[in-house]
């Protein structure tokens, strides 16, 4: 079993102790924040607003629970379900992960806090799944993700947010699969095993061959990988994943800074891009949606690596480019990878996908076209 949970994805908590409904004391340390955080700066989403700010998208945050007691998100957190076994509702959050990641994705912008979130007039919906952010190795845990994944399809996502990372399962898969076919972006965090104990296995539900996937890694202020996030051929995205700052449960300040990583933080930042361009194009399905991050990322120069995937996420390039639908495969490319191990079309395939991505820059550059090219990815099984 892999291990569940946010690993390396810490925040200075104590340790967590039982509680009830009438007992939510979260157990963070929260501070004041008097600058504009990196992350939020770096991807500047405050650009596309006058075209889109998420209004009326509905993003599903599954993690520790969700606050709404901080100004950035109040009134903006729409508790679903609680499915940790104590006696705690889906708005309760001990621990400060689900409250940090929500307010990356949809924390509003007109407060007198320097931070504002990617989408600010995006919805939250919190389905709370971990107590705390101590590594699970229950054998229910993919059951509960799937329930979790369901759930927040029936309440009406149009995106998921999955900062946690389990062991892959046929109920977790078909889980995927139905929030596939409900057109949700699901949006998931790679894994932080790289650096950790160097077992760098592929984590679920991001390495999942489904194309409403969106594998995420994490990047840190200098630009570069973080060390201990995972890499791989299911890599699809990167976004700022290390010394990450968010809104606190207590509503009384910000957590994390310097001892806050992970790809739990990286994936907030690429959900709430998704967020912004499912108010952007209302027509364009969840593989479009994913596809749209792909083509406008910030390609490392070989177009695809195991590190970063197609590169740094970019929200403004996400929201303005126009993208020619003639340019769309009869099928799925392979990234262009140089070895694909088992694979006897690796080359032919990848010639294509190099002439593919040419054209898709040629026609980005003259802004011809006006709906999304589909995604330019197919992962290997795993």
């Amino acid at each position: 079993m892999l291990l569940a949970g946010i690993i390396g994805a810490t925040l200075a908590v104590a340790t967590a102790r039982p509680a009830t409904a009438a007992d939510c004391a979260p157990l963070t340390d929260e501070g004041e924040l008097d600058h504009i955080p990196w992350g939020q700066r770096r991807l500047a989403p405050e650009r596309v607003w006058p075209l889109t700010t998420g209004d009326g998208v509905k993003v599903a945050v599954i993690d520790s629970g969700v606050s709404d007691a901080h100004d950035v998100l109040s009134d903006k957190v729409t508790p679903v379900a609680n499915l940790v076994p104590d006696d705690l509702t889906a708005d309760c959050d001990l621990v400060g992960h689900g409250t940090s990641i929500a307010g990356i994705i949809a924390g509003r912008a007109d407060t007198d806090s320097p931070f504002s979130g990617m989408a600010p007039d995006a919805e939250i919906l919190s389905i709370r799944v971990m107590p705390d952010l101590k590594p699970v190795n229950s054998d229910d845990i993919p059951q509960r993700l799937a329930s979790a994944i369901r759930q927040a399809v029936d309440a009406g996502a149009d995106v998921i947010n999955l900062s946690i990372q389990v062991s892959s399962s046929n109920v977790l898969r078909e889980a995927v699969e139905y929030a596939a076919d409900n057109d949700v972006v699901m949006v998931a965090a790679a894994g932080n095993q790289g650096g950790s104990d160097g077992s760098n296995l592929p984590q679920y539900p991001a390495a999942y061959d489904n194309d409403a996937v969106i594998a995420v890694t994490s990047t840190d202020p200098a630009g570069q990988p973080a060390s201990s996030s995972n890499t791989g051929d299911y890599i699809d995205l990167a976004a700022p994943g290390v010394e990450i700052e968010g809104p606190g449960p207590k509503g009384k300040g910000f957590t994390g800074g310097p001892d806050a990583s992970g790809t739990s933080f990286a994936t907030a930042f690429v959900s709430g891009t998704a967020a912004l361009l499912r108010e952007r194009f209302p027509r364009a399905d969840a593989e479009e949606i994913a596809a749209r991050m792909i083509v406008t990322a910030e390609h490392p120069a070989q177009g695809w690596n195991p590190t970063v995937g197609f590169g740094m996420v970019d929200p403004y390039r996400a929201v303005t480019t126009e993208l020619e639908t003639s340019l769309a495969p009869q099928s799925r490319a392979v990234p262009p990878v140089l070895h694909l191990r088992g694979d006897e079309q690796a080359g032919p395939r990848k010639t294509a996908t190099w002439m593919l991505v040419g054209a898709v820059c040629i026609v980005t550059l003259i802004g011809v076209g006006r709906e999304v090219v589909p995604r330019i990815r197919r992962r290997s099984h795993m």
